[in-house]
């Protein structure tokens, strides 16, 4: 579509790839610019603030309550978005008030690494759109992250999980 290619590659290889297709493409007279840095995934992440007030505005007023939320987590950007609205959340701190909690479901990550990138994620939007730091406990707390169904990488599966 649109003359794109999709070049396959190992998670792994894609900086080396990214910088192959960048010197092929200016060896063609093209210019070439790649997107992304933790700015950017700051900004994906906080696109899921909102939706998190929207969960939790829903309950309220349907009487109906959610005990969990839960969302495939990648590169962790919408699972550290629904954290950032729960601890933005207004009422998160108040007694009574029934925040469901968030959990990720790794699709790529070992455990260690996912809460490092979800953690990133949470403190870079501080950085960036608010000028503070979180209260690193409350992180800690509301990272729930489950990772033992990766079976080794993205995509891949084994005979447990398809029976």
């Amino acid at each position: 579509m649109f003359g794109a290619k999709i070049v396959r590659c190992a998670k792994s290889e894609v900086p080396d790839e990214v910088e192959k297709l960048k010197k092929k493409l200016a060896a063609e007279g093209k210019k070439c610019h790649y997107v992304h840095d933790e700015r950017s995934e700051t900004v994906q992440a906080s696109a899921y603030i909102d939706d998190y007030k929207e969960i939790y505005d829903y309950q309220n007023e349907s009487g109906i309550k959610f005990d969990y939320i839960f969302s495939a987590s990648g590169a962790g950007t919408t699972q550290a978005g629904l954290i950032l609205g729960k601890l933005l959340h207004p009422d998160f701190k108040k007694e009574g008030c029934n925040h469901p909690t968030i959990v990720g479901i790794s699709t790529a990550r070992a455990y260690e690494r996912g809460v490092m990138k979800l953690s990133e994620h949470i403190h870079n939007y501080y950085r960036f759109f608010r000028n503070d730091t979180p209260n690193e406990s409350d992180i800690k707390e509301q990272i729930n992250l489950a990772s033992q169904y990766v079976c080794g990488g993205y995509g891949l599966y084994d005979d447990e999980i398809t029976s």
